[in-house]
């Protein structure tokens, strides 16, 4: 798989790396963020076999409404490693409440899944799926390794790019409506990955503003109020936020 191959040898070279960094001090820092996400259309699969429903909605659209209640929002509590080659090396815990609403009142392509042969046809998803939402968040918590260069060679470099990828788990908070039958749960919704590149610009002491494009990728697999559903959740973040230095 190409998702397998490129973060093995991710990890490689980030070991390769870590190995030959020069230990540092201990320094903790924490970080907090506003934005926005958009999710690209995708594959929707409700399979309900009590309800006779087995079926796949292609190119479902959503929405993030990023900035009602509750909003976009994101927190990290990172510590550095050591330093190497002019990089520096950083582990992190990151949390982001991510939102997802599929536009049920469209029209789309639809194909029986479980059959021998299937058919396409063209339906209304709110025929039988009148809501599939994440309104309190598909929830991502990553732990990431974070590389970061300084772009300023001024004193203190206070412009960095950093450079992060990770892996962990989702929990999303479904809100789902299948055949007029609703239900609303947390759950596990299986493994996440993350990548992002931004750019942290140092403003007084301690503090430090950042501005970050990320991407995702989940499949998670929830309970509906009916059934099972699918989806695959390929989403863009744009956020900004402070950091914080805990320790020097």
């Amino acid at each position: 798989m190409p998702w397998t191959r490129l973060l093995r040898r991710a990890g490689i070279a980030a070991g390769l790396l870590l190995l030959s960094a020069s230990p540092a001090e201990a320094q903790w820092y924490v970080g907090a963020q506003f934005g926005a996400n958009r999710t690209q259309a995708a594959e929707v699969t409700v399979d309900a076999a009590s309800q006779g429903i087995a079926q796949q909605f292609h190119d479902v659209q959503f929405d993030s409404r990023a900035f009602s209640s509750p909003p976009y929002y994101g927190w990290r509590v990172g510590r550095v490693l050591g330093q190497s080659r002019g990089l520096t090396f950083a582990l992190e815990m990151e949390f982001m409440h991510s939102k997802v609403y599929a536009d049920t009142g469209r029209t789309y392509v639809v194909t029986p899944i479980g059959t021998g042969t299937p058919s396409t046809t063209f339906a209304a998803m709110n025929d039988t799926v009148q809501r599939l939402n994440m309104s309190h968040g598909l929830n991502f918590v990553l732990a990431n390794l974070v590389l970061q260069a300084p772009l300023s060679h001024s004193a203190g470099a206070p412009v960095r790019l950093d450079v992060r990828a990770g892996i962990g788990p989702t929990i999303p908070h479904v809100e789902s409506t299948v055949l007029g039958e609703s239900r609303e749960q947390y759950e596990y919704g299986g493994m996440a990955f993350g990548a992002g590149v931004g750019v942290s610009i140092h403003l007084v002491g301690p503090i430090s503003a950042l501005t970050e494009y990320k991407v995702t990728f989940a499949r998670p697999e929830v309970d509906l109020a009916r059934g099972t559903g699918r989806v695959s959740v390929f989403m863009h973040h744009v956020v900004g936020g402070i950091v914080v230095r805990l320790t020097r």
